[in-house]
């Protein structure tokens, strides 16, 4: 009987150790993501947290869309143009899931989306200039983007385009909240908007205490819970308590540019400055 017992706990350890190789093989193999392109330009998370978009830029000047599967790491071409560099909307625009099956991105003078499932494009709202920064509200109703000089808000039912009362030259980054505040970051400057476009204030001043010169964020399943970098480090804050929490430090010569955090909070990707086609991840 005793021997059964050890031969149980044997198997069972052994197992549990082979779960943690793989996994950790796993982990290895994808981080970091290594991408076919030469530039990554824009990369998010679907809503669902299964999936990942990403736009690169290849050396002959393609521009290639992808979905990556992040359990698997299964690699996909949605989309590949040939682009001129006059086409100034389509190369530097941003991409993101507008739904779990939906993605959206520039196609000439308009937003599109493209439906992973049944490969059909529609257009969605005409752009007023060069799309950049670009990010959906999960309930898919409605997208948040910047030009050169402007924030807008555009409504996916109605395909309208409104100016939001805010520079928005020099946005480094965007993201949306479970209360669909809007979230984004202007040289070393945090900001906030509510849905009526006010700025919320306190979220702005009491993370400028917790980060020293905050210039990227990103918005987690709490609303008081944000991940941010600056200049000593990518932070996980919690303004309610006053706490900020180090996640990794920032290279001096080699700062991140882009983070993106799965729906369940577990892991946060990003993307280093001379990492120009590399995307790795941190679990939390």
């Amino acid at each position: 009987m005793v021997f059964y017992k050890k031969a149980v706990v044997m198997k069972t350890f052994s197992l549990i150790v082979c779960m943690v190789m793989s996994f950790s093989m796993t982990l290895m193999a994808q981080n970091p993501f290594k991408t076919e392109g030469d530039v990554i330009i824009d990369f998010n998370i679907s809503p669902n947290g299964k999936m990942m978009v990403y736009k690169e830029r290849t050396a002959d000047g393609a521009i290639n869309i992808k979905i990556k599967e992040l359990k698997t790491g299964k690699v996909s071409s949605v989309i590949s143009m040939k682009l001129k560099w006059s086409d100034m909307k389509e190369i530097y625009s941003g991409v993101d899931f507008l739904t779990n099956n939906e993605i959206i991105y520039a196609k000439g003078e308009k937003m599109v989306s493209f439906n992973l499932k049944n490969k059909k494009r529609r257009d969605l709202a005409q752009l007023p200039d060069i799309l950049g920064n670009i990010k959906a509200l999960d309930n898919g109703k409605g997208v948040y983007f910047t030009d050169d000089l402007k924030l807008y808000y555009s409504s996916i039912k109605e395909g309208s385009v409104s100016e939001i009362n805010k520079i928005g030259l020099g946005v480094l980054s965007m993201s949306v909240d479970k209360d669909n505040r809007l979230l984004y970051t202007i040289g070393k400057q945090v900001f906030c908007l509510d849905k009526a476009g006010n700025e919320v204030e306190e979220i702005t001043s009491e993370i400028a205490k917790l980060v020293v010169n905050p210039y990227l964020i990103e918005a987690t399943g709490s609303k008081n819970s944000f991940i941010v970098a600056g200049k000593e480090g990518i932070f996980k804050v919690d303004i309610s308590k006053g706490q900020s929490i180090k996640l990794t430090d920032n290279e001096k010569e080699n700062p991140v540019t882009k983070i993106r955090l799965t729906p369940n909070g577990k892991t946060l990707y990003y993307q280093r400055n001379l990492d120009y086609n590399k995307i790795s991840a941190l679990e939390l």
